[in-house]
């Protein structure tokens, strides 16, 4: 993309060589000066474009501009790629406004009705480096030069987080931290560092990598590859003294619950069934669930009872796990 021309699609019929859609952008009024995602969401049976805006400037249409405000998120829709629908600003729930270079929003390859992003998070008039450590880092000297709207590029610093969607205009930042930390590298205290290349690729069969830029602008520029364990993004986690979670109510479908689950030697999991008043299920009790020890990506849920999870289709339940030095990246009825 560019501004003020627009973005434009390209395609290709090998994945090698590329070619314009069209010769016109299809999608204007944005600062598409970094990575902008569009993809065709099974979610919202929609083309989806999410783009980085300014929340103090307007009219991207002309260059002279006076950027103002925080860089953020605005998404917009098509059924054609051609005919969007007018921009909405992302909302994030109750937390504070950060500037937020970028956004790399995909949906889960293994759970598409949710989006993943990991956006660059620009953090303003902070510093690491001494000017002798910067000196050393050799940045290019036309990225130095870059100047005005709170542009001082020796004094900003940057890492990538993470939020999640539902589809909508609200992203979900229950995790404020930093995803990827600049780290021990000096380089990455470099500001715009931590730009990670668009989604998740699963790289085995229990591991999926994120490719992130790092040492940006200087000699030493990269793609670092951070790996997580399949659905590892986050977990509840339960300590040796053990301890409790129930889920909010859910309807059963399919004929089995699997569980992406690790526990230590002496940890254990177990899972009850209970109704949406919070009472047992006859034959998913607690007491009739086996202990869980291990660690698996697919873990199935079986009850001594012998009743299977298929009897449950279609019923409103809650699920109780009681665990103990263990951790549950995920569930799913399958």
């Amino acid at each position: 993309g560019q501004w003020p021309q627009g973005l434009y699609v390209l395609v290709s019929a090998d994945g090698l060589r590329w070619r314009k859609w069209r010769e016109q952008p299809v999608f204007k009024n944005g600062a598409f000066d970094t990575l902008n995602v569009a993809f065709w969401s099974d979610l919202e049976k929609c083309y989806v474009l999410y783009f980085r805006v300014f929340t103090g400037w307007v009219d991207y249409s002309v260059k002279n501009f006076n950027l103002t405000g925080y860089r953020t998120i605005s998404r917009t829709t098509s059924k054609d790629l051609i005919t969007w629908s007018e921009p909405e600003r992302m909302s994030f729930g109750p937390t504070p406004l950060e500037h937020l270079y970028t956004n790399h929003t995909r949906p889960y390859f293994r759970a598409p009705h949710l989006y993943i992003a990991t956006p660059m998070r620009l953090v303003m008039g902070r510093r690491f480096l001494t000017d002798e450590q910067f000196a050393v880092q050799q940045v290019g000297k036309a990225f130095l030069g870059i100047s005005g709207h709170d542009h001082n590029i020796p004094n900003q610093v940057a890492d990538t987080v993470f939020m999640t969607s539902r589809g909508g205009t609200r992203y979900d930042r229950t995790f404020m931290e930093a995803f990827v930390r600049p780290g021990l590298d000096k380089g990455n205290w470099v500001s715009r560092n931590g730009v990670p290349a668009t989604g998740f690729i699963q790289t085995s069969a229990t591991e999926m990598s994120l490719y992130v830029g790092q040492n940006y602008v200087q000699p030493t520029a990269h793609l670092a590859r951070y790996t997580l364990r399949l659905d590892g993004f986050a977990s509840v986690n339960a300590p040796y003294a053990e301890g409790e979670m129930i889920t909010k109510p859910l309807i059963v479908s399919g004929a089995h619950l699997i569980l992406n689950c690790a526990t230590s030697a002496a940890g254990s999991v177990r899972v009850e069934v209970q109704t949406i008043d919070g009472e047992p299920v006859p034959g998913f009790s607690l007491l009739e669930c086996p202990m869980l020890v291990g660690d698996a990506i697919e873990r199935e849920v079986q009850w001594a009872s012998g009743l299977n999870w298929a009897s449950l289709k279609g019923r409103v339940v809650r699920l109780r796990f009681v665990m103990q030095d263990a951790d549950l990246y995920s569930l799913r009825f399958r």
